[in-house]
């Protein structure tokens, strides 16, 4: 046995132990992307350097054995900065996005790609869940949001943008006329109340989700009717009167109450508001000079002042959002904002702080080259977008939905790439050349579909079909930094891989292997 010191943590091992062994016994977690602990090590990534604090020099934790006497760090400032260059490395010819382009720039960062996936399959019961877990008030935005998914989808640079908008607003529209709506499950009942300045679409997007989250929720509208601005919109002719009333309804039905015509200061007093709410949230649009003055809290001509990441104002228990904030013409917007407000008041409730929203690491390819069409078409229709606008049919829909080219990753959740990245705040552009390499997407198999440009060669695949005694397996093939994971004598996916599929996909640590859906 011998003995080595860990963050300054004396540790006893045996003989033959590595580092990330031993690391890994007193429950300290070394990052890695070609480790398996039941497979040889391979030391391609060095994700898992550590550095001795002896020498100063960085070491390969997954197959650097243990001396007597060592004394590592696994967290170091060296070690971190090592493993950022390791990240943009790989980065750097990783070909491929995390999310599609739509749910990029959705402003409810709403998963589109399955919710038209579900749509295809005329799982509307599913795709209406997809859609409320980011909005709240998709029938209504089906008929007026200017759909900025649209604008980025990759589908119009083969023939014509895949009608995103109007099939949301078809799921929301086919929900509002079931017997039985869909209402997500309330958690258990919290006791807090929270109060809503303004049942615009800001506030009745937020009680949509703090109901969620099992808060009691009291919406108070000076004006004689909820919708704010959206009765600007149907007054346009563009947003049906009953339709906006029917989604509206849903809310209350959920478990909203609505005080109409009272105001701030005048049908309610600011005592009464400090005191008998655990929250407040301003969404009443304009006159917040008047609010700001009214509850104490800082502003200017053109809104509320907020903390951006929070939503909070200079009183901590007082958020706002919307027009009340900054103006804006675009309701998906506010739609997101009450989303994101619901969560930071729920993140303030629980803990006593509000935290700001993380956005998660995205690789991003931009434009398709030429090349690259043929492969994404092969997971679309090829139909062509005819006159999609209202009334839709479900084979309308169906066949709608079937043109998406699918362009996002198949494992954006179950990548280590990408959670690695996002930790180590990683740039991918750092390392990355003026020109690309062609996405090349291998359909061959009747399982996966493998994606070479998502691949980091951490050779597992290699490794696992080895193991398993796969009659051909996958190996490496060329040299340098043209080397590619391919299948022996040329023979194609299917015929290498008859009996690991399963498990090549399981311990790809990125979206290079990945199921078919």
């Amino acid at each position: 046995m011998i003995n080595i010191k860990i963050n300054n943590k004396e540790v006893t091992v045996e003989h033959g132990t590595s580092i990330l062994q031993a690391a890994n016994s007193i429950g300290c977690e070394i990052p890695t992307m070609c480790y398996d602990e039941n497979l040889p090590h391979f030391t391609s990534c060095m994700l898992c350097v550590v550095e001795d604090e002896k020498t100063g020099r960085l070491l390969p934790s997954c197959s650097y054995q243990c001396h007597s006497g060592m004394s590592i760090l696994t967290d170091s400032e060296k070690v971190k900065q090592s493993r950022k260059t390791a990240l943009e490395l790989l980065l750097s010819e990783h070909i491929g996005d995390c999310e599609g382009p739509c749910t990029q720039t959705c402003p409810a960062e709403m998963n589109i790609p399955l919710m038209l996936k579900q749509i295809e399959q005329n799982k509307l019961d599913e795709a209406i869940v997809t859609i409320k877990n980011h909005i709240a008030l998709p029938a209504i935005l089906g008929r007026i949001c200017p759909a900025p998914c649209e604008k980025v989808c990759r589908r119009s640079q083969v023939d014509e943008t895949v009608a995103i908008c109007n099939l949301k607003g078809y799921v929301a529209e086919w929900d509002l006329k079931q017997d039985k709506p869909y209402f997500p499950e309330k958690q258990l009942a919290t006791n807090k109340k929270i109060v809503i300045i303004g049942a615009g679409v800001t506030g009745l997007s937020t009680a949509w989700y703090l109901l969620q989250n099992g808060h009691s929720v009291s919406i108070y509208e000076k004006n004689s009717q909820p919708g704010g601005d959206l009765h600007n919109v149907e007054l346009a002719g563009k947003l049906p009167k009953q339709l906006m009333q029917s989604e509206i309804d849903l809310i209350v039905k959920y478990g909203v109450e609505i005080g109409i015509g009272k105001e701030v200061g005048k049908d309610i007093s600011v005592e009464n508001l400090l005191s008998d709410f655990d929250a407040i949230v301003l969404a009443s649009g304009t006159n917040s000079q008047e609010l700001c003055n009214i509850l104490s809290i800082s502003g200017s001509n053109r809104g509320v002042n907020i903390n951006k990441g929070t939503y909070q104002t200079d009183n901590p228990k007082i958020f706002a959002g919307g027009s009340v904030v900054a103006p804006s013409k675009m309701a998906v917007k506010s739609v997101a904002q009450g989303r994101e407000i619901a969560l930071c008041i729920d993140d303030f409730l629980k803990t006593g702080e509000a935290k700001p929203l993380h956005k998660m690491f995205n690789s991003k390819i931009g434009k398709l080259l030429e090349i690259e069409k043929q492969f994404f078409q092969q997971e679309s229709k090829p139909e062509k977008n005819t006159d999609v606008i209202e009334n839709l049919l479900q084979d309308d829909a169906e066949k709608e939905a079937s043109r998406c080219l699918h362009c996002e990753c198949l494992k954006p959740n179950n990548c280590k790439l990408r959670d690695l990245a996002d930790e180590y705040g990683t740039k991918q552009s750092h390392f990355k050349g003026e020109d690309r390499v062609a996405i090349n997407k291998n359909f061959e198999h009747d399982l996966l579909i493998f994606e070479s440009g998502k691949c980091i060669k951490c050779g597992l695949c290699i490794r696992t079909t080895e193991q398993s005694k796969e009659k051909l397996g996958l190996t490496f093939i060329g040299r340098g930094f043209d080397v590619q994971v391919g299948v022996p004598l040329n023979n194609n996916l299917k015929q290498g891989l008859t009996e690991t599929a399963k498990k090549c996909v399981e311990i790809c640590p990125t979206g290079a292997l990945a199921f078919r859906e």
